[in-house]
């Protein structure tokens, strides 16, 4: 999707070619398919100001608000659209993975693959990945606990 090369020198004195993802450009072309999809449906968003929260949009929901966390997902070669349900922060020098849990109500997801964004309840997933079926199970497949992709398609 969105990648840059670049050069560096190995150990052995060989220059190494490597394309290095640019996640946040990732996040944010997410972030954007998915506002512009919840505003198509007539969905009142709100944009949180500052970075740091756990969330990237808000719903408003007439009596309430909802706390959307936007997910890029992957759709698998067994036709399984994942996404993550945590962050990734560096501590101490090293990677650390930090779940959402109950700081978000759904997870807007974005799958570039579909052309399609989901809006998916998070008590409705688990606290590590979550994963949307786009094509039928196989005869004799395994069906994993996920949910049908078509039932969370954000729609205008």
């Amino acid at each position: 999707m969105f990648a840059r090369s670049i050069r560096a020198p190995s150990s052995n004195g060989r220059r190494i070619i490597a394309d290095v993802k640019n996640t946040t450009q990732i996040g944010d072309t997410s972030k954007a398919m998915i506002m512009a999809a919840l505003l198509k449906a007539k969905r009142t968003v709100l944009v949180p100001f500052g970075d740091g929260l756990r969330y990237d949009l808000v719903v408003d929901e007439g009596p309430r608000f909802s706390r959307i966390q936007c997910k890029t997902g992957r759709l698998n070669k067994r036709g399984v659209i994942e996404f993550n349900l945590y962050s990734v922060h560096r501590e101490n020098g090293r990677f650390v993975n930090r779940p959402y849990e109950n700081d978000v109500d759904a997870y807007g997801v974005y799958c570039a693959a579909t052309n399609e964004c989901y809006l998916v309840p998070a008590a409705e997933v688990g606290i590590k990945g979550g994963y949307l079926r786009v094509t039928p199970f196989a005869p004799g497949g395994r069906s994993y606990s996920c949910k049908f992709a078509k039932d969370y398609v954000i729609r205008a």
